[in-house]
C-alpha cells in the first residue's frame, strides 16, 4: 500500500488501496516548494481559525536572500527551501513560465538602505536570477515615506488586494527589504451559474452557518478515500484547484497527516468522474507579522540570528540579519473563478560580524471544514494552500 494509503485508508470504490498506484509516492516528482509549503501549512495552522498563504511567495522571497549567504546560512535556506545551486539559477526562469498565459503575475523587488553598501555580485544576482530591480531609500530616516514607497509598490502588483505589507515601526533599523508580489486570475473552466448559488448550511468547527453555495453537475478528476474525498477544478489556464474534504468525524486527522507526500499521492490517485459539487462562495484573508520563528521550526535558524553570514551582500563589519519576514494573502472564489494574491517581504538590519463511461454522479458537497490548493498541473507547484473552519454567514 503507498503512503498515502497508509495514512488516509483504502478508497471507496471497486480499488481497496492505493496498491494500483504509485507504489511509493517518494517517486512522485515534487513541485518547487512543495515540502515547504505542506510543511509551513503544517506549522502555521492552528486548532482553530482559518488559514490562506502562498508557498511559492514565501519561497522566492526568501530565496533571494540565497545570493548574499555563505556557510551554514546559505545551507539552511537551500535546504528548508529544497533548492539546489542549479535550482537556484533557474528559479526566475521557472516561475517566469509559470506567468506567460497571463493568469498569474509575480513581481520581484529590493529596497535598501541610502547609503549603505551592498556588494556588486549580491545586486547582480538579484536582477539576473529574479528581475529584481534595486531601489535606495532612506528607510530609517524617512521610514513612513519608505513604508508608502514600498507599499504603493505591492498594491499596483497585486492589483489592490494587499494595500500595505510594512509600516514605519518596521522599517526604523532596516537595511534592506526584499519582497516578492504574486497576484492570480483565473476564471473556472465550468464556471458555476450564479442564478443555481443558494444559501445552504455549513457545518463549521465553531457552529453552523448559512453560506452562499455555489452548485453545479460536471465532469471531474476526482478520489475518495476512507477519511477524505477531493475534487480538482481546472481553471481556463495552466492551473486548477484541489479541494479535500475530510469526513465529518475526523477533519482533524486528515488536516494533520496532508503533508507533501500525501498531497502527491492524492494527486495522483484522481480521476474522471461525474460529480455533482456543492462549493461555498468565499473570501478569505490572512496575515503574519513575523515568520522567523515558524522557518526557525523548519530548519531555517541562522540567518535570523546574530550568527548570521550574509557577507556575500555586504562586507561592512557588522553584517546583516534577517529581522521579519512578514506574509499577506487574500482570495475570493466566486461563481466565475478565482482572484488571489500574496506579497512577502524580508527585512534585514545590522548583525554581527559574519473521458469516462457514463455513471452516477458522486456527490462532493463542501458543507463543512476542508483544505484548498491551487496549483500549477503540470508541475504540482503549489502556489496557495488555505485551510477553512469556519465561514461567516452571506446571502446568495
Amino acid at each position: 500500500m503507498s503512503l498515502f494509503g497508509k495514512i488516509f485508508g483504502s478508497r471507496r470504490r471497486e480499488t481497496p488501496t492505493l496498491a494500483p498506484l504509485a507504489a511509493d509516492c517518494a517517486s512522485l516528482a515534487p513541485g518547487r516548494f512543495c515540502e515547504f509549503g505542506f510543511a509551513l501549512r503544517e506549522a502555521l495552522a492552528q486548532p482553530s481559525g482559518n488559514l490562506f498563504f502562498s508557498p511559492a511567495s514565501i519561497g522566492i522571497c526568501l530565496s533571494m536572500l540565497i545570493p548574499g549567504a555563505r556557510g551554514s546560512t546559505r545551507d539552511e535556506l537551500c535546504s528548508g527551501l529544497g533548492l539546489s545551486a542549479d535550482e537556484l539559477e533557474t528559479l526566475g526562469e521557472e516561475f517566469a513560465e509559470f506567468a506567460k498565459d497571463g493568469t498569474l503575475s509575480i513581481a520581484n523587488a529590493v529596497f535598501a538602505q541610502k547609503g549603505y553598501e551592498f556588494l556588486p555580485g549580491f545586486e547582480g544576482d538579484l536582477q539576473r536570477i529574479f528581475a529584481a530591480q534595486s531601489q535606495s531609500l532612506d528607510l530609517q530616516g524617512k521610514s513612513g515615506k519608505s513604508a508608502m514607497h514600498i507599499n504603493d509598490w505591492c498594491s499596483k502588483q497585486t492589483h489592490g488586494m494587499i494595500p500595505e505589507i510594512v509600516s514605519a515601526d518596521h522599517l526604523a533599523a532596516a537595511l534592506l527589504v526584499l519582497v516578492n508580489a504574486i497576484y492570480f486570475k483565473a476564471d473556472w473552466q465550468r464556471p458555476f451559474e450564479k442564478f443555481a448559488t443558494q444559501n445552504r448550511k455549513f457545518h463549521g468547527s465553531s457552529g453552523i452557518t448559512k453560506v452562499a453555495m455555489m452548485h453545479q453537475h460536471l465532469p471531474a478528476r476526482y478520489a475518495a478515500f476512507a477519511v477524505l474525498s477531493a475534487v480538482e477544478l481546472p481553471y481556463k489556464s495552466r492551473y486548477a484547484m484541489t479541494i479535500i474534504l475530510p469526513d465529518s468525524r475526523k477533519p482533524d486527522s486528515v488536516f494533520g497527516a496532508l503533508g507533501a507526500g500525501a498531497w502527491l499521492a492524492l494527486d495522483d490517485a484522481l480521476e474522471s468522474q461525474p460529480v455533482d459539487l456543492a462549493l461555498p462562495r468565499f473570501e478569505l484573508e490572512s496575515q503574519f507579522e513575523n515568520l522567523t520563528s515558524v522557518l526557525s521550526g523548519l530548519g531555517i535558524c541562522r540567518a535570523f540570528t546574530e550568527f548570521a553570514d550574509f557577507s556575500a551582500a555586504t562586507d561592512h563589519p557588522e553584517g546583516l540579519m534577517v529581522s521579519d519576514v512578514i506574509h499577506r494573502a487574500k482570495v475570493k472564489v466566486e461563481e466565475q473563478g478565482t482572484e488571489a494574491a500574496a506579497v512577502t517581504a524580508a527585512l534585514t538590519k545590522k548583525g554581527a560580524a559574519p473521458a469516462q463511461k457514463e455513471t452516477k454522479p458522486v456527490q462532493f458537497h463542501v458543507d463543512r471544514p476542508f483544505l484548498f490548493v491551487i496549483c500549477d498541473l503540470s508541475s504540482r507547484t503549489p502556489l496557495f494552500i488555505g485551510q477553512i473552519r469556519d465561514l461567516p454567514a452571506t446571502a446568495p
